[in-house]
C-alpha cells in the first residue's frame, strides 16, 4: 500500500520534526518586542535614541488657546521620547500647523 511522502521516509520525518521545533523556539524569541521589554522593566534597548519610560504632558498654544496633548511613554517610548525632545529643544515654537480637510 502506498503511504504519503512525508510519512514514508524516516529522514523526512525526522526533518520537519526538527524544523517544527526550530520555528516554534523562533516565534517564541521573535515574540520579545521592545514594548514588552519596556513593560517588564528592562532598560532602553537603543541607548542611542531618545526614550520616555513614562507619561508626559505637553501643551500647545494655537491661536491663544491650548491644546493639551499626554503623552504615553509605554505604547511608543522612542517615538514618544524623540517628540518630547523635539518639544524641549524648542523644535515646534513658532512652527505653524495646518489643518487639512478634504
Amino acid at each position: 500500500m502506498l503511504q504519503p511522502l512525508c510519512f514514508s521516509h524516516g529522514w523526512l520525518r525526522h526533518w520537519l520534526g526538527r524544523s517544527l521545533c526550530v520555528l516554534f523556539a523562533a516565534i517564541s524569541v521573535i515574540g520579545l518586542a521592545p514594548s514588552a521589554l519596556a513593560d517588564e522593566g528592562i532598560s532602553n534597548p537603543y541607548p542611542s535614541l531618545p526614550y520616555l519610560k513614562g507619561d508626559a504632558t505637553v501643551e500647545l498654544m494655537v491661536n491663544d488657546a491650548p491644546i493639551t496633548l499626554d503623552i504615553k511613554g509605554k505604547e511608543a517610548p522612542i517615538t514618544a521620547g524623540n517628540f518630547v525632545e523635539l518639544v524641549n529643544n524648542g523644535f515646534y515654537d513658532g512652527l505653524s500647523f495646518h489643518r487639512v480637510i478634504r
